[in-house]
């Protein structure tokens, strides 16, 4: 069994935060906190920098070209609308068909990269298949015993249920933080997370820093070894691989930074992998301009996609993917003998310590591009 060595524990803000975090350098911020319904003007100049590459995303991109905003979706204070220059990025909910998540997730044009069942009806080329992928989220398949990857009512399934969140925003930037507890079936805590999310623009893509701190409690917490996990996308059906089986004027691609492509990229070590392809246009999915399918397969679609990036320096030193053709996407840092190596008995977090994970999140409109995504993460790791 792996051990982590590190503690975080006593290096956390207090939560809700009574000044800035220090990632905000030197910035004027506005600090909104939800649960315990306070708002303040913040000043911060420590030289820390909590989330990585922070510095490097909005160098070449002009404040009054990249204002970030925030808002509830119909009064909803567990939910937060992260927008830039008005046009929404993504919402974020509490509880997103049963766990925390992001659902819709836009390119910076607007067109939707992510797949909509099970938070609303299918659109047109999705499937209604594992209703336990939800969007874009964080979770794991066993933890202490527990599933918490599927979605069910039974005994051995847990649970993850947001305690608090806090936005952070200036003119660049936007940082969403949110407090989680991850339950038992009877509603008992094993483990609590701190999720940092910061929304930038770069290279003309929207770039989501993302740290995930894993925190025990009173007791050890392993996450053992299996492919369901962790950080997961669900692409549109149109985007997805194995959509060319549906027409050949659709479905897309993945590649990774060794160059593998499609199936071949499953399991495999990576630094990063890319999944893009064609989407519905904005004007079929807001009803403006309603099409068929024969209508939409007749058209030139636009593409997007979505680039996942593994932070060099993680605690954790090897990230594997459980990427699938039929729309799956999944950085998985935990997993061994489903990926083709010994079984291992897992991760373990000693008691009052603590794992953290950091990744780097690109959405971008267009098909890839690898000068921009090595770059990306060229800013990201260094």
């Amino acid at each position: 069994m792996m051990n982590t060595s590190r503690s975080h524990v006593s290096s956390l803000p207090p939560f809700p935060a009574t000044s800035a975090p220090p990632f905000w350098c030197g910035l004027v911020v506005l600090v909104i906190s939800v649960d315990c319904g306070w708002l303040g003007l913040l000043t911060r100049t420590t030289a820390a920098d909590e989330i990585r590459g922070g510095d490097a995303q909005v160098q070449n991109v002009p404040a009054e070209k990249n204002q970030w905003s925030v808002g509830h979706p119909d009064g909803d204070s567990s939910a937060w609308e992260i927008r830039c220059q008005g046009e929404l990025v993504t919402t974020y909910y509490g509880d997103l068909a049963g766990t925390p998540g992001f659902f819709p997730v836009k390119t910076p044009s607007g067109l939707e990269l992510t797949r909509r069942f099970p938070i609303g009806p299918p659109r047109d080329f999705e499937k209604e298949d594992h209703d336990h992928h939800r969007s874009f989220w964080f979770t794991h398949g066993i933890v202490n015993g527990l599933d918490f990857w599927i979605d069910d009512d039974k005994s051995h399934v847990g649970k993850i249920v947001q305690r608090e969140s806090q936005v952070q925003v200036d003119g660049n930037a936007v940082v969403l933080t949110t407090k989680n507890d991850w339950q038992d079936h009877d509603g008992q805590t094993l483990l609590s997370d701190v999720r940092r999310f910061r929304f930038t623009q770069s290279h003309g893509d929207t770039v989501i820093d993302t740290t995930i701190e894993l925190i025990a409690g009173d007791g050890d917490v392993t996450f053992g070894d299996t492919k369901e996990g962790s950080f997961g996308v669900r692409v549109a059906g149109t985007m997805k691989v194995d959509a060319k089986k549906m027409d050949k004027r659709i479905g897309g691609t993945i590649i990774n930074a060794e160059g593998l492509r499609d199936a071949d990229t499953w399991s495999k070590p990576s630094a990063w992998v890319d999944y893009s392809g064609p989407l519905l246009p904005t004007s079929h999915i807001d009803g403006t301009r309603v099409q068929t399918k024969e209508e939409l397969l007749a058209s030139d679609l636009p593409v997007g996609g979505i680039t996942m990036m593994y932070h060099p320096t993680n605690h954790l030193p090897e990230c594997r993917w459980h990427v699938r053709t039929y729309g799956l996407f999944a950085a998985n840092p935990f997993a061994r003998r489903h990926f083709g190596l010994p079984e291992y008995e897992g991760v373990r977090i000693r008691k009052n310590e603590s794992l953290t994970l950091d990744f780097r999140v690109v959405l971008h409109d267009g098909l890839f591009d690898e000068p921009t995504t090595k770059q990306h993460y060229l800013d990201y790791s260094r």
